[in-house]
């Protein structure tokens, strides 16, 4: 992004550098396309506001961010930004370390910046190593959700939580959490924005699907709190009203399971984390939930960086162990790595419903 707020999107050839002690070399074989990757690709802007064109340096997409966008963006400026958070290749070279020179032929999956790419190096400590038969589509995923599918259940033990729910519950991230819980013993909320959504997670077992499009919403919601007993909040959208409906849900259960309230709400915590931000809309909420709840941001990143080398390790194994079951990923279809210049393209990806991701094969 440059200063008057003009972004450009192209792919060049960069050559490949010397690899370091611990770095691998990818052949990428696919790369799913997130909604943080769309919202780091194109700052927010629609795809109708973009534009091909073709000069000295070849193919490139382009579009100007109005100014509000350019502030919001300033982290851009300047910045030559390598795109795509996750994927899966064939490890083809390594640098000296054992640690690395052991994984060349392998499959790995990794989350690394600068997927939409032929080759990546990464680190052979950001890997999971899969096994070679496992099908490509899986293993383009298999880092990202499944990890933070896991991570929001330890997340919710380490909170004192017996219970969570999950916003956007029928999204890959959402199923695989409700395999997840369905495995752990987790009682889970869901809530979607339509009945498509809601028939997908009743096909797939779930219990407790509260629509937020329903003008029962509320009511269906606080008697989903009161039998799982969730406190704790993902959601997912990061925008409007929603997170205070479900503070406010939540207090409503609490007050009707305990019997015990006061001037200043249950004593017993609520917690909700963003980890989204699918509705652009500002947060607004009535802070009618009492006086014991908290309201922060959650990234997957920052939170495995709060747990063991161990624990981590432990994610890990699980993840190889149940990729083909909990957390297996579905996709919408596949593009090529130059499709992704084409606006069209990039208007079928951002299409937020169930089942809606992309696959990129390079």
């Amino acid at each position: 992004m440059e200063r008057d707020g003009s972004l450009t999107l192209r792919l060049r050839n960069e050559e490949v550098g010397s690899l370091a002690a611990n770095a691998l070399l990818l052949k990428v074989d696919a790369a799913p396309i997130n909604p943080a990757d769309l919202k780091a690709m194109l700052c927010s802007l629609e795809p109708d506001a973009l534009y091909a064109v073709h000069d000295a340096a070849g193919e490139a997409l382009c579009g100007n961010l109005p100014p509000e966008l350019a502030k919001a963006f300033g982290w851009r400026l300047g910045v030559d930004m390598p795109l795509g958070n996750e994927g899966t290749g064939i490890v083809i070279a390594a640098g000296e370390a054992d640690s690395a020179q052991q994984l060349i032929g392998k499959r790995v999956s990794t989350a690394t910046r600068g997927m939409y790419s032929d080759h990546c190096i990464v680190d052979c400590n950001d890997c999971l190593v899969l096994s070679s038969s496992s099908p490509v589509e899986l293993c383009a995923a298999a880092f990202v959700n499944p990890m933070t599918a896991l991570a929001m259940l330890e997340t919710m033990h380490n909170g004192g939580h017996n219970g969570l729910l999950l916003t956007a519950a029928a999204s890959n991230l959402g199923k695989m959490v409700n395999r997840l819980c369905e495995a752990e013993g987790v009682p889970l909320v869901n809530i979607v924005r339509s009945d498509r959504a809601r028939d997908a997670l009743l096909e797939l077992g779930a219990d407790h699907i509260c629509n937020s499009s329903d003008p029962n919403f509320r009511d269906h919601l606080i008697n989903a709190l009161v039998e799982t007993g969730a406190t704790i909040a993902f959601d997912a959208m990061g925008g409007g009203a929603l997170a205070g409906q479900i503070l406010h849900a939540m207090e409503d259960a609490l007050a009707r399971s305990a019997g015990i309230s006061g001037p200043y709400g249950s004593k017993i915590g609520k917690q909700l984390y963003f980890f989204g931000g699918l509705d652009p809309a500002p947060v607004t909420f009535w802070r009618n939930f009492g006086m014991a709840w908290n309201i922060g941001g959650w990234l997957l990143q920052s939170e495995l960086k709060k747990f063991s080398p161990a624990k981590v390790a432990a994610m890990k194994g699980y993840v190889v162990d149940r990729l083909d079951d909990i957390f297996s990923s579905e996709f919408a279809g596949t593009i090529a790595l130059e499709q992704m210049l084409q606006p069209d393209t990039l208007q079928a990806c951002m299409g937020i419903r169930t089942g809606g991701k992309w696959l990129v094969r390079p």
